[in-house]
């Protein structure tokens, strides 16, 4: 049976048409690369590869510490795929001339500067202790042919590649956000989903009022309905009066030996 997507029957039984799936077409996107999940894959693969990177460079070094060395791989991750992302967005909302507090900018902009001082710097102090195990291998490979290697430009030279590479997965992340992003079509989007509610609101209320403007005497009837419950609650008001005076007088005169002691008459009204 073909699901009806175009209205909905409310808990009334009132038929409601209902916007929400149209709007989904309507914003659809034209194109493969578009798609949300498009750039969540790209920043995956990007922190996959510099959660590796950044892994083999605090290995060499960072070896008392696990929550130093975990803590200092999910600094860097954040500082050259988050920023950058969160960097774009901003930008673009900026080129579209939305108003935005310049920190949305400035901040990411200065975690990622920050990240890319402190890991060339890393890299080319610790180029010896991280790439430790190719600078031995090199030594023993010049060793057996008799050939005199120098194995410190090996290190320099992995060193450069592997402090080039975080900069490389940004470009693509900030590059790939920048592209996709859309704020003006999404606050569309969301704008066009409030109207469609209101609209609904409005297809529920409309019978409504039609139906009271169609019945003439609904404001009569609506007054004689409250001065009839006005009317049964004060009656009813008026018993629980009568009840707890009953109470009361029945209380006192169990207490006096002689209920003509009381000199005065008593006013039981309210």
């Amino acid at each position: 049976m073909p699901k009806k997507t175009l209205y909905k029957v409310d808990k009334q039984g009132n038929l409601i048409f209902t916007q929400n799936d149209l709007q989904r077409a309507r914003y659809k996107t034209e194109t493969f690369w578009y798609q949300p999940w498009i750039l969540l894959a790209i920043m995956i693969a990007c922190a996959i590869v510099d959660a590796a990177n950044f892994s083999q460079l605090f290995d060499g070094f960072l070896l008392d510490s696990d929550f130093i060395r975990y803590v200092s791989i999910g600094a860097m991750i954040i500082a050259f795929e988050v920023a950058p992302v969160y960097f774009a967005f901003s930008l673009k909302k900026y080129a579209m001339g939305y108003n935005i507090e310049k920190w949305s900018i400035l901040i990411p902009l200065a975690a990622f500067i920050m990240a890319i001082i402190v890991n060339v710097i890393l890299r080319i102090v610790t180029k010896d202790l991280v790439f430790r195990d190719i600078t031995i291998g090199t030594s023993l490979l010049s060793n057996s042919v008799q050939t005199p290697v120098n194995p410190l430009p090996n290190a320099l030279y992995y060193s450069i590649f592997f402090a080039a590479l975080p900069l490389i997965t940004a470009c693509v992340s900030f590059a790939a956000a920048f592209s996709m992003a859309n704020p003006l079509r999404d606050e569309l989007k969301k704008l066009d989903i409030e109207k469609g509610l209101i609209l609904e609101k409005i297809g529920q209320i409309k019978p409504i009022i039609e139906e009271y403007e169609a019945d003439k005497g609904f404001l009569e009837r609506l007054k004689e309905n409250d001065d009839d419950k006005y009317s049964a609650a004060l009656n009813m008001i008026e018993k629980k009066r009568d009840t707890y005076l009953d109470y009361v007088r029945q209380r006192i005169n169990e207490h006096l030996s002689d209920p003509s002691d009381i000199s005065h008459p008593v006013d039981y009204k309210i």
